[in-house]
């Protein structure tokens, strides 16, 4: 019966966003170019048509609670997409009520030979042969409601359902499947306004989404099937140009049934993030703190209780996937670690169980990109070197974890291959970028990978040992791929990908060390 419930949902969903598609298409096409996001320094007097400018119409976010389609409640900006009417919905007579409506759709087909370096084929399911290549289908279906109501109060819900079909072995945990379920749902009481009625100081409470700048510490989990949710409050401080979240959440344990995603009692994340420019200084600034509790942390070293803290700081100009810069742009990220690890238990042990002792942990990480976009050469060429360093764990046996822990990573740290995560790693990637027709970039890059320390594992994007293999080599391969993007329309986007994991030493000493390939290809529509 739940089956059958769900197919009905999706149907309807997918009906009635072609339905009201054709039924507002009476407007003139958006235009031929992307915009800027609104907001950006740009003028604001509309076409001598009466028709919004161009800079006016924000482009679709990562973030969908944050985008602000206000300025349709003049009616000459309204008409130049078949969504508008869905954007702006009066709720009353009264200025600042109303609704915006928004969703998406991504279909994203994967195929991987000899997935985790030949683990399907060494070790099938039970009752199933060997598998090298594996072929699926992802699914997502995300709608959101965003209801003002004045200028002091805000309501925002967003409903999500994620499908895996064809796979051997089935969905993933966490990540794959989550039938139907709350993906946000908060309220916003700004308590302070500027003179504009703009929110200076606003308290959220509720399920919430946390992204803190790359999203390489803290991200929604976009790549995934499944995004990632919070359960708690947020203060955000807007001043002229800085922005400030302080916040303290519970991270939302995802279960693959109807509405059934609760609290994980297992951690609790809290912190501040606050990111703007320093005064003349060609560059920005992005400063944080993040603890993190866990009752159960699982390393080389062992298993056992952690706290930890992060501490740190990233610089940056430029270099927003996707988008082409003007010259130079960089990034520069470091961050420091702290906390205890344990009491617990000794894996590297077994069978025998024994004691591990109250540890302190001291770890870090560091990671750079360069780039350089040539703008006045045929296809904008822009070239790029990307490094980064987590630690890893020097001495097993001495009382202290030297293992840097990423709190909530972004699902595809390392390219498309999401195989290998960011604890005890070194890699190295340069890439190059040309801008081609119709809004189109290819990308063409390789990933160098290598254990930071050999008397740590190699871990999986989550945080797990994946291969313990303490001692021994340090290089795991090499990675190259090649990426085209294709944002077709404001709604429409394809992304086609290849890559290929030839396996290094470190897996030849510690098997399945088959070379790892992999297609991926997405269609998303967002409205």
């Amino acid at each position: 019966m739940k089956s059958v419930l769900c197919l009905v949902v999706r149907a309807a969903l997918v009906l009635a966003v072609l339905t009201v598609q054709f039924a507002f298409a009476q407007g003139p096409p958006a235009p031929a170019d992307l915009p800027p996001a609104a907001g950006e320094n740009q003028p604001s007097s509309s076409t001598a048509q009466g028709g919004p400018p161009p800079w006016t119409i924000p482009q679709f976010r990562l973030l969908r609670e944050d985008e602000d389609f206000s300025f349709l409640a003049n009616p000459q900006l309204r008409g130049h997409d078949w969504a508008d009417p869905l954007k702006y919905i009066p709720l009353r007579s009264r200025e600042n009520w109303f609704l915006t409506i928004g969703g998406e759709a991504r279909e994203w087909f994967e195929s991987y030979r000899n997935e985790n370096w030949g683990e399907l084929s060494y070790f099938p399911p039970p009752g199933k042969k060997p598998i090298e290549t594996n072929s699926y289908l992802k699914q997502r279906y995300m709608l959101g409601f965003d209801f003002h109501l004045g200028s002091r109060i805000r309501a925002f819900t967003e409903v999500h359902s994620g499908f895996v079909n064809w796979r051997a072995g089935g969905p993933r945990p966490v990540v794959d499947e989550d039938k139907l379920d709350l993906n946000q749902g908060f309220i916003d009481a700004n308590l302070v306004l500027d003179p504009q009625d703009k929110p200076k100081v606003t308290l959220r409470v509720g399920r919430q989404q946390l992204h803190f700048g790359t999203g390489r510490l803290v991200s929604v989990r976009e790549v995934p099937n499944v995004r990632a949710s919070f359960d708690g409050a947020r203060i955000i401080l807007n001043t002229h140009q800085w922005r400030i979240d302080a916040f303290a959440t519970k991270p939302v344990l995802t279960r693959q049934g109807f509405f059934d995603d609760h609290w994980d009692h297992s951690q609790t994340f809290w912190g501040a993030f606050a990111t703007g420019p320093i005064g003349h200084l060609p560059f920005n600034v992005d400063a944080y703190y993040f603890g993190l509790q866990r009752k159960t942390g699982v390393f080389a070293k062992g298993v056992g209780p952690e706290e930890r803290h992060t501490v740190g700081g990233r610089l940056w100009k430029g270099g927003i996937p996707f988008v082409l810069g003007e010259g130079w742009d960089y990034d520069a990220e470091y961050a420091f670690q702290f906390g205890s690890f344990g009491p617990g238990i000794q894996i590297n042990t077994f069978p025998f169980f024994v004691t591990l002792p109250k540890s302190d942990i001291r770890a870090w990480t560091v990671s750079t990109q360069t780039g350089y976009t040539f703008n006045g050469v045929a296809l904008q060429p822009r070239i790029a070197i990307n490094t980064g360093i987590t630690s890893g764990d020097q001495h097993p046996d001495e009382p202290k974890l030297g293992t840097f822990f990423t709190p909530f990573p972004n699902g595809r740290f390392f390219g498309a291959i999401q195989t290998n995560g960011p604890l005890n790693i070194e890699g190295f990637r340069p890439s190059i970028t040309v801008h081609l027709p119709r809004r189109a970039t290819l990308t063409a890059d390789s990933y160098f990978f290598w254990r930071q320390s050999i008397n740590d594992a190699l871990y999986d994007v989550p945080g797990f040992p994946l291969r313990f293999g303490l001692g021994g080599s340090r290089f795991v391969g090499s990675q190259p791929g090649a990426e085209l993007f294709w944002p077709v329309s404001k709604h429409v986007a394809l992304d086609a990908t290849y890559a290929y994991f030839a396996a290094g030493d470190f897996l030849h000493e510690n098997p399945p060390d088959k070379n790892l390939s992999y297609f991926g290809l997405i269609f998303s529509y967002r409205f």
